[in-house]
């Protein structure tokens, strides 16, 4: 079943702002069906540095979300919104209502993050403290593997397997060889 996607000009969300400007979210205008493409990331400015409204494409490759209401997008330890890799879009994981908060989890595409957080999400599954994948327990880490970008996971992989060099196009882990 091909994925369905929301064209901006249908304007499913409206960014929101609380206590004048000290908080924002961004909150779906309409019914959003499970599986549907929400934002394409691939619309927005890539620039070098990171920042507190970028998202991290590769180490040195970071959308500039800055003038989009997806800076807006606010973190959940159990969001409704999570990015399909292969096509840099945000998709909701599940049927969103009107009125509902569009969120995703920082954790899964922020390897460390330019402006960590204390989470306040209310979830039951909640990793307290947002500094980035880098900084989770393993089992957390572990948690949320299947979600995580690529660029989070080839950084895993280097961490966690510090002597094993990656190689081919499969990237077949080999272990190095000491002289």
């Amino acid at each position: 079943m091909p994925e369905e996607v929301v064209v901006p000009s249908e304007k499913v969300a409206e960014v929101r702002f609380w206590n004048g400007t000290a908080g924002s979210g961004v909150y779906a205008t309409r019914f959003i069906k499970a599986g549907s493409v929400v934002y394409d990331l691939n619309r927005m400015p890539v620039c070098p540095e990171n920042s507190k409204y970028n998202i991290t494409q590769t180490g040195s490759r970071f959308f500039d979300t800055s003038n989009c209401d997806e800076s807006c997008l606010n973190h959940s330890c159990d969001p409704n919104l999570t990015v399909n890799y292969d096509q840099w879009t945000f998709i909701a994981v599940r049927d969103i209502q009107p009125g509902d908060q569009l969120t995703f989890n920082y954790l899964t595409t922020e390897w460390s993050m330019a402006a960590p957080f204390e989470c306040c999400c209310g979830s039951s599954a909640c990793f307290g403290k947002i500094g980035g994948f880098k900084f989770l327990s393993l089992k957390q880490q572990l948690k949320l593997f299947q979600v995580i970008s690529p660029y989070c996971k080839q950084m895993f992989m280097l961490n966690f397997f510090p002597r094993v060099v990656f190689c081919g196009p499969q990237s077949i882990p080999k272990l190095e060889q000491k002289a």
